[in-house]
C-alpha cells in the first residue's frame, strides 16, 4: 500500500512541476523532495525522468483516448443534421470539455506542449497519443463522408479544424473567459456545422 501511494505521490507531484516550471527545468532532485521519497525509489517506479513522462501521459491521456473511442462512434441514424451528426460531435465536445474539467493540470500541460518544437524532448512522446486522437476524429468524419458526399475529401481537415476549436475553447476557459458548459458546447458545434455545410 506503501509502495502504491508513493508511485502516486511521485506522479501528481511531477505533473504539478511540469506544469509550472516546464519539463526540461524540473529536476529529479526537485521531484524526490517535494514528494518525500528517494530517488531510488522514482526509480524503481519509473526508471528516468522520460520514464516517469511517458507514465503520466498513459495514466491520462489513456482515459481520453478511451472516453474518445465511445463519443466519436457515428452510425446514420436520420436526414435530419441534427439528429444525425449533431449529436456526435456534441459528444465528442463533452468528452473533452468535462476530461479538462477533471483534469486541468494535466489538460493544461499538454496543450503548452502541443505547441513545443518539434524536436524538444517530450515531443515523441506526446505525439503517439496525439496521433491516436487525430485518427480518431479522421475516423468519425470518414464514417460520416459515407452518408454525407460534402465531407468526402475533407477529413482531415475537419479533424483539425474541430478539435482546434475545441482547445482554443479549453485554453481560454483555463485563463477564465469561457464556461466549459453546454451552452458553450452547443455553440461550438453549431458554429462548426455551419462551416461544413455551407
Amino acid at each position: 500500500m506503501a509502495h502504491t501511494s508513493s508511485k502516486e505521490a511521485i506522479l501528481e507531484t511531477a505533473l504539478k512541476l511540469f506544469m509550472e516550471k516546464g519539463y526540461s527545468a524540473t529536476g529529479i532532485s526537485e521531484i524526490v523532495e517535494q514528494t518525500g521519497v528517494t530517488k531510488p525509489t522514482l526509480y524503481y517506479f519509473y526508471n528516468s525522468k522520460a520514464g516517469l513522462f511517458q507514465a503520466l501521459l498513459n495514466e491520462y491521456y489513456t482515459k481520453l483516448i478511451d472516453s474518445l473511442k465511445v463519443s466519436t462512434k457515428y452510425s446514420p441514424e436520420s436526414n435530419d443534421y441534427y439528429k444525425d451528426v449533431y449529436p456526435v460531435l456534441t459528444a465528442t465536445v463533452e468528452t473533452y470539455f468535462s476530461f479538462a474539467k477533471e483534469n486541468k493540470t494535466f489538460y493544461l500541460l499538454i496543450l503548452s506542449m502541443s505547441y513545443a518544437h518539434p524536436d524538444a524532448e517530450t515531443t515523441p512522446f506526446l505525439q503517439k497519443y496525439q496521433v491516436e486522437e487525430h485518427n480518431l476524429l479522421v475516423t468519425m468524419f470518414t464514417e460520416m463522408a459515407k452518408k454525407h458526399g460534402n465531407f468526402k475529401g475533407k477529413e482531415k481537415r475537419f479533424a483539425v479544424t474541430f478539435l482546434a476549436i475545441i482547445q482554443s475553447s479549453i485554453g481560454l476557459w483555463h485563463n477564465g473567459n469561457f464556461p466549459l458548459d453546454k451552452n458553450w458546447v452547443a455553440e461550438i458545434v453549431k458554429q462548426f456545422m455551419h462551416g461544413i455545410f455551407v
